[in-house]
């Protein structure tokens, strides 16, 4: 598969935002393209389930104004930060920044993350 080409514009086109019940079929694609033993359905509505537990999907916005999910993490809250439990992104999209941008941008006002 040819990798997708961006330029700094289409980055600004990315958004960060909590993940909605709509989101879960796309987040399961990229979950299996992404692991060999990967999560099902039911492991992650347990991890939403937890109120400790945070999801953020990073979405990118075409110049139609459709949007598609690239990417998104799954994390803990802790007493000193958070626990990542999942990370990933969708294939065409990787080596572009994408987790990177997952793990850099605060998605809270409060909670930060440490590598």
């Amino acid at each position: 598969m040819r990798r997708k080409e961006i330029n700094g514009a289409e980055r600004l086109q990315w958004s960060l935002t909590a993940i909605t019940k709509e989101d879960i079929d796309l987040i399961l694609e990229i979950e299996n393209d992404s692991f060999k033993k990967p999560w099902s359905r039911l492991s992650f509505a347990n991890e939403f389930a937890c109120q400790d537990v945070r999801t953020y999907v990073v979405k990118w916005r075409d110049v139609n104004g459709d949007e598609q999910i690239i990417g998104y993490i799954c994390f803990r809250l802790t007493a000193g930060g958070i626990h990542i439990l999942k990370l990933a992104v969708a294939l065409r999209w990787r080596e572009l920044g994408v987790a990177s941008r997952l793990v850099q941008t605060p998605p809270t006002d409060d909670i930060y993350i440490h590598l």
